[in-house]
């Protein structure tokens, strides 16, 4: 009712999606201003919430020696400048067919460490008193594949991280931007498909490095500038011929 009538209140929000935070870890380049670890707060979460209790587990409801219900925080750390690098191909001359996707995250080791920072750090958050008030207290309950090493050691992070990571959205740089000649790129600075003619890219693809933030902005800014420059290159020509 309040957020019917005043567009306030629990309804009004996403919860914990509403909160982010930016870092830079000891993997973050000292010569630039970019954080390289983002985190997304998820909660609370209901594991199998039978009775509408929030955070209920599936014990919870059905017998007497079960522990009380419990609410759950997910912190989750993401790689904003990974260092893997994937491929995208054509499957054949078909222009209906779909594309090959070869993402090959996590191919670099620096990403994985990158990520274990994240995790010592959220749960290093999480131990603060600010939130240690709240009863925050990490679940230890050991990723499935990893069981047979120390909790909490490097080893344990990395064996977690490669069987418990999934691909953030945002995914970029597949037509990337460089100079004529550059045997990596696809368009140049005018954003125009090099070696095809009167063919331009204007989105994510091009973006030659992901930006730390949401790339949305950055896309659409690319898309009005792609604008512009054909705007300029057509009008212009109009322009000339009337001479």
């Amino acid at each position: 009712m309040e957020y019917l009538l005043f567009r306030d209140g629990l309804m009004s929000g996403t919860g914990l999606s509403d909160t982010t935070g930016f870092i830079n870890t000891k993997y973050a380049n000292p010569n630039e201003d970019n954080p390289d670890i983002q985190f997304f707060f998820g909660g609370f979460l209901a594991n199998c919430a039978r009775t509408g209790q929030v955070g209920e587990r599936s014990g919870d409801a059905t017998n007497n020696s079960a522990p009380p219900p419990q609410r759950v925080v997910n912190i989750i750390p993401a790689v904003l400048h990974p260092k893997s690098r994937g491929m995208l191909k054509l499957r054949d001359n078909n222009p209906l067919s779909k594309p090959m996707i070869f993402a090959r995250y996590l191919t670099n080791p620096q990403d994985v460490a990158t990520l274990i920072e994240g995790i010592k750090f959220a749960i290093r958050l999480s131990e603060t008193k600010a939130l240690s008030k709240y009863g925050f207290k990490l679940d230890k309950t050991p990723v499935m594949g990893c069981e047979n090493l120390t909790f909490g050691c490097d080893a344990y992070w990395e064996c977690a991280v490669r069987r418990n990571t999934g691909p953030e959205n945002h995914q970029a740089g597949s037509c990337r931007m460089g100079p004529v000649g550059d045997p990596g790129a696809v368009v140049d600075p005018e954003l125009r498909v090099q070696g095809v003619d009167r063919l331009r890219v204007m989105d994510a693809s091009i973006m030659p490095a992901v930006t730390s933030g949401n790339t949305n902005a950055p896309t659409i800014m690319i898309a009005e500038k792609g604008s512009d420059m054909v705007k300029s290159r057509w009008i212009g020509r109009r322009l000339w011929s009337k001479w």
